[in-house]
């Protein structure tokens, strides 16, 4: 029987959307990762409850234009979630990064659907559909009322520790905080989710990745953060 689970907060689920989103299982024996996902876990039963309309409306957008966009959605906000757990976050900060997260792919809705799903490496002109969504996401939601909060968070999650990401080449602390987190957690979720071109690695190989290219692409204290919370939150 799937786990009933909700991304933050402690209320009864009084439910948007009700739906199974695989996650990869870890092990509690020293804190390491398991090297594959475990097909005999129960899947995570996401809620999404109580959001205001506004964002309800926006998840409702992404929903029915592709189903795959908002379930990556969905789990690239629960290990946010998690990640801010970890730091110690004050609730109303886990709240935005929660609305964030999943909203960090609503420019993607622009995207043609042959280009998300395109069974192999994608083009120099279709990466530019691709590299434009962290923008074009921010001025949807710059022109919504309720959303001046999330927006700058969903433009800059492309950006790197070291300078060299999208759209603002943003480097270290200059990149705002919740969007140093949902980078990792995007990253995390597509490695081990895979694409139509890739084979998704294992939580290992993921973890292994992260760690790699701390302090280049990631924060490397919210990767060490992150190593810790997957380790010891996710089972």
């Amino acid at each position: 029987m799937a786990m009933t689970a909700r991304l933050h907060g402690n209320k009864e689920p009084s439910g948007l959307f009700i739906f199974a989103v695989n996650v990869p299982k870890f092990t509690n024996k020293g804190g390491a990762p398991t090297s594959s996902f475990d097909d005999t876990q129960p899947m995570l039963a996401a809620t999404i409850t109580e959001e205001p309309l506004h964002v309800r409306m926006a998840l409702e957008i992404i929903k029915a234009y592709d189903e795959a966009l908002f379930r990556h959605s969905v789990r690239v906000a629960y290990y946010t979630c998690r990640i801010l757990e970890a730091t110690g976050a004050a609730p109303e900060q886990i709240r935005v990064a929660q609305i964030s997260s999943l909203l960090h792919d609503l420019g993607k809705i622009t995207v043609p659907r042959g280009v998300l799903h395109k069974p192999a490496a994608l083009s120099e002109h279709e990466f530019t559909y691709i590299k434009l969504h962290p923008v074009t996401g921010a001025r949807i939601l710059q022109k919504l009322e309720g959303f001046a909060e999330i927006w700058p968070y969903v433009k800059h999650h492309h950006e790197r520790w070291d300078g060299k990401g999208y759209p603002a080449g943003l480097a270290g602390e200059n990149i705002p905080f919740v969007a140093r987190v949902i980078c990792i957690a995007d990253a995390f979720e597509a490695m081990t989710a895979g694409r139509p071109y890739k084979k998704s690695m294992t939580p290992a190989q993921a973890l292994d990745e992260l760690t790699a290219n701390a302090g280049s692409q990631f924060d490397p204290d919210l990767v060490r953060v992150f190593l810790h919370a997957v380790s010891t939150q996710l089972d």
